[in-house]
This record gives C-alpha cells, sequence and structure tokens, in this order.
C-alpha cells in the first residue's frame, strides 16, 4: 500500500533499508529483504490491486533496471484483468437476462417458456435412461372469484402462496412452473405414478389448510406415450377433477 501511495520505491533491492517496508505489517509473517511492486490499474484510472514480489534475500541493484519492463508487464496485466472482468460482468448480465425469460415474476418459479424447454430436455433423458417421470397440472377453482370479490391483489396473493406451498413440497430436482393464470405445472422426475399421489395428496391437504381450493389431473410418461401427451392426459384429469368440485368463497 505504501508503493501504491507513491511513498515508497517499486523496487527495493534491499527493502530493510526503507523504513516504511519495514514497519510494514506482512513483515510479521514472512522474511522479506527485497521487493518489487507495480500498481494495476482499472480502466478509470482507479487502483484495482498490486503486481508484487518478495525474496527473503536482498537482491544485486541491478534488479532496478528493469523498471520499464515490470511497468509494461503491470500495463498488460491491467488491460488483461479488465478484459476479464468485462467479459464475467456480460456473462453475469447474460445469465440474469437468461434466467429472467425463464422466471414467472409474480411467483419466482419457472414460466410457460421454463417449462416447454424442460420438458423436452427430460423427454430426451426419459428416451435415453428410461426412468419413469409423471407430470402433475394444477388450476385454482376461485380465483375469479376471489378476484371479483376481494379484489386483484388478493388473487395475486393467492397465485404467490400456491407457489410457495408447490415449492416447499416438491423435491430440489422436480420443476414448478406458473403456465400462466391460476395454473400450475409440476415435472415429477425419476418417479411412479404411486409416488406422484402421494406427493399430489400432500399438495391438496397443503393447499387445503392455505385456503386454497385446486384441481389436479396426474399422469404418467410411458415408452407409448411421451411427456408433451403425459401433460395432455393430465390436463383432461385436471378438468374432470375440476368438474367434480363445488367451491364455496
Amino acid at each position: 500500500s505504501k508503493m501504491v501511495l507513491d511513498k515508497g520505491p517499486r523496487i527495493a533491492p534491499d527493502s530493510k533499508k526503507i523504513p516504511l517496508y519495514v514497519e510494514a505489517g506482512i513483515n510479521k509473517l514472512v522474511d522479506i529483504n527485497a521487493y518489487i511492486g507495480q500498481p494495476l490499474f482499472n480502466e478509470d484510472g482507479s487502483i484495482f490491486g498490486t503486481l508484487c514480489a518478495i525474496d527473503p534475500s536482498v537482491q544485486p541493484q541491478s534488479i532496478e533496471q528493469h523498471s520499464d519492463l515490470l511497468e509494461l508487464f503491470s500495463l498488460l496485466l491491467s488491460r488483461i484483468l479488465q478484459n476479464e472482468l468485462k467479459i464475467n460482468e456480460q456473462k453475469r448480465v447474460s445469465e440474469k437476462l437468461e434466467m429472467d425469460s425463464l422466471t414467472d415474476h409474480l411467483t419466482g418459479v419457472f414460466n410457460r417458456r421454463a417449462w416447454d424447454t424442460f420438458l423436452d430436455l427430460e423427454e430426451d433423458r426419459c428416451k435415453t435412461y428410461g426412468h419413469p417421470t409423471t407430470v402433475i397440472m394444477i388450476d385454482l377453482n376461485n380465483l375469479k372469484a376471489i378476484n371479483d370479490k376481494f379484489g386483484h391483489s388478493a388473487g395475486d396473493q393467492m397465485i404467490q402462496k400456491t407457489a410457495q406451498i408447490l415449492k416447499k413440497n416438491v423435491r430440489s430436482n422436480d420443476l414448478v412452473a406458473r403456465l400462466g393464470g391460476d395454473e400450475f405445472g409440476i415435472l415429477n422426475i425419476e418417479t411412479t405414478l404411486e409416488n406422484t399421489q402421494k406427493l399430489v395428496n400432500r399438495l391438496l391437504k397443503s393447499l387445503q389448510n392455505s385456503g386454497i381450493n385446486a384441481a389436479v389431473g396426474v399422469a404418467a410418461r410411458e415408452p407409448s406415450k411421451n411427456l408433451r401427451m403425459a401433460v395432455i392426459e393430465a390436463d383432461e384429469k385436471m378438468y374432470q377433477h375440476k368438474r367434480q368440485i363445488k367451491v364455496i368463497i
């Protein structure tokens, strides 16, 4: 830090002759008798860090002749680091945009686009490895009535609560998506229909305990029925369930 502030030389063949360097705290940790340092800069001229080297032995005075080379190295390294920082920042922005494009902003779960994408990816895995996967389709029965009676903010809260309950009850490798309006889908990966039905029972109980009435349909992928077909079947079963339910608000 003393070197960066120009309070000490950037090349010190015998650093013990420089009082400021002798007082540096690092001397309590390692034995330093020679020091070379050069600041690394951000594009705006601010300090990014330092390029430095230390040696336990005193070095010949001739190393001071390499000051121009040291400065060149630090400039090159500064540019390389700045380019890497730019690339990383662009990557972060790209990742955020990609995640935003796959996220339902009301609930924080995946959206329809993500659902369609992962459905196809999982279908490919099922074909390759033959593991079982099931689909759960969920539709809230009383959202319109809630909106009409209490306002859309109450309806939004019910949708958000539903998403929270679904996420809480599924495994980390399962996929929960809001498919639009009051409809959700769950991709229950590497799970049998029997185990999925147990999950559905838990979901319905948790939703009911929160005052949320929902219709549910379940279907399993089979060798003769891909996941897209399973979604259609689960959707049909969900609407059958919906017609059987009497909703009271």
